[in-house]
């Protein structure tokens, strides 16, 4: 009777166990739903489930892997006990080998099969990481992924492959934007050039006529207007196409911005604009280039300048940060206003190109003094932060210390 028990048993516990194990989800499932009774098995099968789930999620898929299989390792091992009990009962060794050879290579199918499905699962992710970093060159490999991994690895490499193209398109319409600004700006130059030239000649004579005189100040004031928003046009379009060297050296930013003080006295006492500028007693060396911070801060007075409100102050203030660690200091540059216009925008918006604080145009300005004047910061190693809160306007500048 035990030979005829065992050739019923023996198919009937390795369908037991492949079924269980490709069933593991479903399995878990009835744990998560407690519908496998109120006996004490049922007790300490939660308490494991709780425990593996723990372990579970907080695990990559590589270990998860492993979890998965040390389950399936102990299903097996039960079996096999089983089996062992009545071998040695049957006083028979051949129904135990027999069922160790066939479970150990259900394992290594199941195992050959996990591995196969989380390698695609890792490929994937890996993919998606190196395109979220910026790698649109990477292609997922696909030769060794197969089933649901490979349809979403071949999805991978459409989304790299668009978004690349993207880039490039995009890329190239920048480019030509500044081509077509530098060289626009060129042309414009050289007629603008002969204008200016030509009305300072006229202002250096005796003219008797006050309507003329007149006619020949508006005629400078609105050449110089045209000059600078050409300048702008010309930085800008350098600066966002990276066409621009930078000489880095060592500057004292409090002598800067004592200097810039000195030249812009004249035009806030033209506004009424009251100066309260604070600076630190000792250095405050930063590492940049001289004549492009130099532009930085001149764009800010000059927005203050033209935006404060009239009987206002303007506050400059400079400090040092230090941190627990020497070379961890910042140096720190603050300067804010009220605005005589409502501010009705977004801190990142008024950075734009173009974009004024003034939305009624009534200032003669180009829309692109702070947004040149960030881009130079961040290109000279600094951070540039603009802060609103009602009429309040902040601008704060950070670099690292020398």
């Amino acid at each position: 009777m035990l030979p005829r028990l065992y050739v019923v048993l023996i198919p009937a516990a390795i369908a037991a166990a492949t079924l269980l194990c490709w069933n593991l989800k479903h399995f878990v499932r009835r744990l998560k739903a407690r519908t496998l009774g109120a006996s004490l098995i049922k007790s300490l099968v939660l308490v494991v489930r709780k425990v593996t789930n723990s372990v579970y999620r907080t695990k990559e898929e590589g270990q998860r892997l492993v979890i998965v299989y040390v389950m399936i390792v102990l299903v097996n091992a039960l079996i096999a006990g089983i089996f062992g009990l009545i071998a040695a009962a049957a006083g028979a060794l051949f129904p135990i080998i027999v069922c160790i050879v066939i479970l150990a290579i259900i394992n290594i199918v199941i195992l050959r099969k996990l591995m196969t499905y989380f390698a695609g699962r890792d490929a994937v992710r890996k993919g998606m990481d190196e395109i979220a970093a910026g790698n649109l060159d990477y292609k997922v490999d696909v030769e060794e992924i197969s089933g649901y991994n490979r349809e979403m690895a071949e999805g991978v490499n459409k989304v790299s492959a668009g978004l690349k193209a993207a880039v490039e398109n995009e890329m190239k319409s920048e480019r030509m934007k500044a081509e077509l600004i530098t060289n626009v700006s060129h042309d414009i130059k050289t007629p603008l050039t002969s204008i200016i030239n030509y009305v300072d000649i006229l202002k250096r004579h005796d003219i008797k006529d006050d309507e003329v005189r007149s006619y020949i100040e508006i005629l400078d004031r609105k050449s110089a207007r045209l000059k600078q928003l050409v300048d702008d046009l010309v930085e800008s379009s350098k600066i966002s196409s990276g066409n621009i060297t930078l000489d880095l050296q060592s500057i004292d930013l409090c002598q800067m911005v004592q200097q810039m003080n000195g030249e812009f006295r004249e035009k806030f006492e033209e506004r009424n604009l009251s100066m309260v500028c604070e600076l630190t007693d000792e250095p405050m060396l930063i590492k940049a280039d001289g004549a492009r911070l130099c532009r930085v801060i001149e764009n800010l007075y000059s927005n203050a300048a033209k935006y404060s409100m009239p009987g206002s102050r303007v506050y400059v203030k400079g400090m040092i940060r230090s941190e627990t660690d020497q070379t961890d200091s910042k140096i720190i540059l603050t300067i804010r206003n009220i605005s005589e216009h409502a501010l009705n925008i977004s801190a990142d918006e008024l950075t734009e190109r173009f974009v004024r604080g003034d939305l009624s145009r009534n200032t003669e300005g180009s829309g692109l003094g702070l947004e040149i004047a960030r881009n130079l910061t961040i290109m000279q190693g600094g951070t540039f932060d603009i802060i609103l809160d009602g009429d309040l306007f902040k601008v704060v500048i950070t670099f690292p210390r020398v």
